[in-house]
């Protein structure tokens, strides 16, 4: 829990960095890192954005298209710690592989 407030908090100094109100996110795998929660969206569509920036016309848009991009290049010590894991899993794993291999097989 307290990962995601602290990528809440990264995300929101990034905003005011570049004095923005509102972040709009089409992209899933951004929605999943900064919330936690998995997404169906697949994409902002133009026609929803149109839609978006009709009705908030008075809004400046601003592309920070890769504002949560940004800040997922810098690696918390929770998500270096699942990296870690994942990569002894993945160690353990080819090594069973490697070992099972045998002609023909």
């Amino acid at each position: 829990k307290n990962e995601y407030y602290e990528r809440f908090y990264r995300d929101r100094q990034s905003m005011r960095d570049r004095n923005l109100d509102a972040l709009i996110m089409g992209n899933p795998s951004n929605i999943n890192w900064l919330t936690g929660y998995e997404s169906d969206v697949y994409d902002l569509s133009p026609r929803a954005l149109w839609e978006l920036q009709k009705g908030l016309s008075t809004a400046r848009w601003v592309d920070a298209d890769l504002l949560v991009n940004w800040a997922r290049r810098v690696k918390s010590k929770a998500e270096i710690s699942v990296m870690r894991e994942a990569a002894q899993i993945a160690e353990i794993a080819m090594q069973i592989a490697w070992d099972g291999v045998r002609p023909g097989v």
